[in-house]
């Protein structure tokens, strides 16, 4: 019912997009691990007007093997759900959940870092991400963006940068 209350608040306003940096449930009870909850949350997101980026938050694949299931099956399942074309958005070859587009002058770039403890910086699906990032900030660069915006997750965990750990 609250999504259906802020979906219709969502579609009142003229909005050039609109984005959800994941946790569309909770991995505590299951339900975001689960082909019918995000099947649900699918329907619901379609009765947005505006175009609509998701990106995945932990809940949804890799907090999924607290429940004895597969992250890389729930992230597919999450994938085929959810990387759908909308107009003006470009995503990442293979990983589709890391997008990027401009609007206004600005760019935006949608990564999909999960939360917990920290990304693993040595995971090639990481990796890739990182590499989007760098490859978008380089054509934001290019383009002369007025401002770039990146979205995620995960704790970026600034606090910890130049202390010498893997986030520097």
């Amino acid at each position: 019912r609250r999504l259906s209350d802020l979906t219709g608040r969502i579609n009142a306003h003229e909005l050039a997009f609109v984005v959800h940096v994941g946790d569309i449930g909770t991995s505590a009870l299951s339900q975001a691990c689960s082909d019918a909850w995000l099947e649900e949350r699918a329907r619901q997101f379609a009765k947005i007007r505006h175009p609509f980026v998701l990106l995945p938050g932990d809940n949804e694949w890799s907090d999924c093997a607290r429940h004895g299931l597969d992250p890389q099956a729930r992230l597919a399942a999450w994938r085929k759900l959810f990387c759908r074309k909308v107009a003006g958005l470009e995503r990442q070859p293979g990983h589709c959940e890391n997008a990027r587009w401009q609007a206004g002058g600005m760019a935006f770039i949608g990564l999909d870092v999960p939360g917990g403890a920290g990304p693993d910086l040595t995971d090639a699906r990481m990796a890739a991400t990182l590499e989007w990032l760098d490859e978008s900030l380089s054509l934001a660069e290019e383009r002369r963006v007025r401002r770039i915006f990146v979205f995620f997750h995960a704790d970026p965990r600034f606090e910890r940068v130049g202390r010498g750990d893997a986030y520097a």
